[in-house]
């Protein structure tokens, strides 16, 4: 029984290296689903974001060498699409309000 509790904790452990590999993979995929949510928020909400300021945030923030970055944020973008699609009333009211300040905090929109 120890064995396997063992052998099933290190399958755990290994897998979560494997797919983090680091802190700042973390990090990375952590931003890439808040950038996510964000970009996929813009239509939802009835926002236009500047493509420019986009570009640059992600030039700010991305290291250059991340090859997952792309692939996470548009992971993040297609299940905050299709989560958005649910939500009506007054849930959408508030989630909105919050992200017109968030993209307009980092330039994103007037």
């Amino acid at each position: 029984m120890n064995t396997r509790l063992s052998v099933l904790g290190f399958a755990f452990s290994f897998i979560s290296l494997s797919l983090t590999g680091s802190v700042l993979a973390d990090t990375n995929y952590d931003l890439a689903e808040s950038l996510g949510n964000l970009i996929a928020a813009e239509e939802f909400c009835d926002l236009s974001y500047n493509q420019d300021a986009i570009v640059s945030f992600i030039e700010q923030k991305v290291p250059a060498d991340d090859l997952e970055f792309a692939n996470y944020l548009d992971t993040s973008i297609r299940l905050s699409s299709d989560q958005l699609n649910e939500m009506s009333g007054s849930r959408k009211t508030a989630f909105c309000t919050q992200i017109r300040r968030t993209a307009k905090h980092y330039g994103f929109s007037k």
